[in-house]
């Protein structure tokens, strides 16, 4: 039976990245039998790293684990060819395996899909502020895909 666990990912009081805290709970979950881990999932707490510190940290569990058991690396991302960078880097690093969710996509509701089509000229009621005030990137990606599916209809 193998047993992975999703590594935390330990910051100090001031917010930065602890890698000695990480290596004693490497340390703490082989003695107890872990056979795994996952590294930058999204309990990880992933969204709150750069970059560099994505790199830091899996750097640090590959290294500290050194082939005593698979590493998976979380790889996901809110763009495509984010997430193929991310998925190339840590394939480089020496992952064994990725782990990739699908991307978070805003729920999309009646008012939100009233102002894609009004902005599309799709329907001429009059113009209404989307809930917040504006649509972020991926939002509209989604109603463009829901509008594009909507006008092939």
């Amino acid at each position: 039976m193998s047993v992975f666990s999703v590594l935390p990912t330990p910051f100090d009081a001031r917010g930065d990245f602890d890698p000695d805290s990480l290596r004693r709970v490497i340390d703490l979950f082989l003695a107890d039998g872990v056979t795994g881990f996952t590294a930058l999932g999204v309990t990880s707490e992933v969204a709150r790293l750069t970059d560099r510190e994505r790199d830091v940290v899996l750097d640090t569990v590959l290294t500290h684990v050194c082939g005593r058991a698979p590493v998976v690396a979380g790889t996901t991302a809110d763009g495509l060819r984010t997430c193929i960078e991310y998925s190339r880097r840590a394939k480089k690093a020496g992952a064994a395996s990725l782990m990739i969710s699908p991307p978070r996509m805003a729920k999309i509701n009646s008012a939100m899909t009233g102002f894609a089509l009004r902005r599309r000229g799709a329907i001429t009621t009059p113009a209404v502020r989307p809930p917040g005030g504006t649509l972020d990137q991926p939002t509209m990606v989604a109603l463009d895909r829901v509008m594009n599916w909507v006008s092939a209809s």
